[in-house]
């Protein structure tokens, strides 16, 4: 099973279509679409990103790996959320720094 169908599980699991899907975690059908096509084989790190912070319930682990439950969080994934927490605050304040100075 590939991360495709993981992410067709979780739309499953969470009954909901393709474009309501979408618009859950804030992203185009066409997205949705484009991820789940032949022609793709990763769906982007965005993608991934705005899934596992509407769905949080879901791994991240078993979404990007196949291993483990579907709804059990890991020591890793907790440790890569916190990390990501404290970057995005400083990603706004170096995009304000940018802004400034162009």
């Amino acid at each position: 099973m590939d991360i495709k169908d993981r992410i067709k599980m979780i739309m499953d699991h969470e009954q909901m279509t393709a474009a309501a899907f979408a618009e859950s975690i804030g992203v185009a059908q066409a997205t949705i679409s484009h991820t789940l096509g032949d022609r793709n084989k990763y769906p982007s790190t965005d993608f991934i990103m705005r899934l596992h912070e509407k769905y949080n319930h879901i791994s991240l682990d078993w979404l990007l790996t196949g291993k483990g439950n579907m709804m059990e969080k890991s020591k890793t994934t907790l440790y890569l959320l916190l990390r990501i927490q404290k970057i995005r605050p400083m990603e706004r304040v170096l995009q304000k720094i940018a802004r400034k100075s162009h």
